[in-house]
């Protein structure tokens, strides 16, 4: 689906219709989703601080205002324009998942989530984070903790069967340190964010419990 099926299927839902917002605001709604991803970039954001759903939801929220700013300059909208512009700006980037990912990996690298200095692995679990986390817990799933003797070790393999799929196994040989600081950043991380453990272990005594039923 296109930038535009996505703006009409929004405001149909929303039941915003053509003549109900300005049609100077319409035409340049592919500007304000363009200018997202560089307002974003931009923004400041405190790195000592964990990684919350909240706080990237801000984030977003300040992507979005701030963007409407950068294109329209010191164009004067109404509170129902601005609102309704913002409400569109926002459905789009949660329809579409590789906007939603380009940004939340732009929050993330702007967080310092390791606390052991810019190095090359850091760099890249800040910018992969979100794709890594994705592919842990595919792994997650997919591991038997039947055949794991604790779930430690379960979360480990984990963890790195989901960093070798995400990760070019060429650069994974020739670069052994680093993939070791990967996985320990990763699982620090992990074990750091209340609601990722919960999910987790979740899925390895969902896991156990099934094997029990066979």
């Amino acid at each position: 689906m296109n930038l535009q099926e996505d703006i009409n299927r929004i405001k149909e839902v929303m039941g915003i219709n053509e003549a109900s917002m300005n049609p100077y605001l319409l035409r340049r709604i592919p500007e304000f989703v363009r200018a997202i991803i560089d307002i974003a970039e931009a923004i400041y954001v405190r790195g000592d601080r964990e990684y919350s759903e909240m706080d990237f939801r801000n984030f977003l929220d300040r992507a979005i205002f701030g963007s409407v700013r950068d294109v329209i300059g010191a164009y004067d909208l109404t509170h129902d324009e601005l609102k309704k512009l913002e409400i569109i700006l926002s459905r789009i980037i949660n329809d579409d998942r590789d906007l939603l990912q380009t940004l939340k990996q732009i929050y993330i690298s702007k967080l310092d989530l390791i606390g052991e200095g810019i190095n090359e692995s850091t760099v890249f679990l800040k910018r992969r984070l979100p794709e890594l986390i994705d592919a842990v817990i595919q792994a997650a799933d997919w591991y038997m903790p039947s055949f794991m003797p604790d779930f430690q070790t379960y979360l480990d393999r984990a963890i790195y069967s989901g960093i070798i799929s995400v990760v070019p196994m060429d650069y994974a040989d020739t670069h052994v340190r680093e993939m070791k600081e990967l996985e320990d950043g990763l699982r620090n991380f992990i074990n750091s964010d209340k609601k990722l453990l919960e999910k987790f272990v979740a899925l390895y005594t969902r896991g156990a419990k099934k094997y029990v039923a066979w």
